[in-house]
């Protein structure tokens, strides 16, 4: 994982990665389960040698469109992780370390995600997701691919997805 310091830095770092490269804008088969679903909580977690952080969002699931898993179901509630994160030191200083063009879900927010299992786990990690409001859809990450479907209407994106994953079930 890397980009944790021991020490507070006094700034936030991101670590450029190629997690985009070739990574179309609804990646249906890079996903394990494609869902709508609003964010209830959000921590940020030191990883185990305490050189990375993620952040764990709780997630009440509205809808799957696709999903390998049987424990994601309508009204459930999962936790999907994210690299990056603040670190709070012991001084009380704040650093945010994260990877560049991937953002953070906002709490009480409504997302259709596309999700990846993490192993051995129960938990899923976000390859890209788009936020579903009033205003219309937008892309939760930077990279360009992802901006196609900005100010796109609801019903119109959700239709788009569906075709997708249809189309990727139709070519197994």
């Amino acid at each position: 994982m890397g980009g944790v310091s021991k020490e507070p830095t006094h700034y936030s770092s991101g670590l450029v990665s190629e997690w985009d490269l070739n990574l179309p804008a609804l990646p249906v088969a890079e996903s394990s389960a494609v869902l709508i679903a609003h964010t209830i909580t959000r921590g940020a977690f030191l990883s185990n040698d305490k050189s990375g952080v993620y952040t764990e969002l709780s997630v009440k699931v509205e809808g799957v469109l696709k999903s390998n898993n049987d424990l994601v179901t309508k009204g459930s509630t999962i936790d999907i992780n994210r690299l990056g994160g603040v670190v709070r030191y012991h001084t009380g200083e704040e650093s945010f370390f994260l990877i560049v063009g991937q953002n953070m879900p906002i709490v009480g927010k409504r997302y259709l995600f596309f999700l990846k299992a993490i192993k051995d786990s129960q938990d899923f990690e976000i390859i890209t997701g788009y936020e579903l409001g009033p205003s219309g859809v937008k892309a939760l990450d930077s990279p360009g691919q992802f901006a196609q479907y900005n100010g796109s209407d609801e019903a119109t994106f959700l239709n788009s997805v569906r075709s997708a994953i249809a189309e990727q079930n139709q070519n197994r």
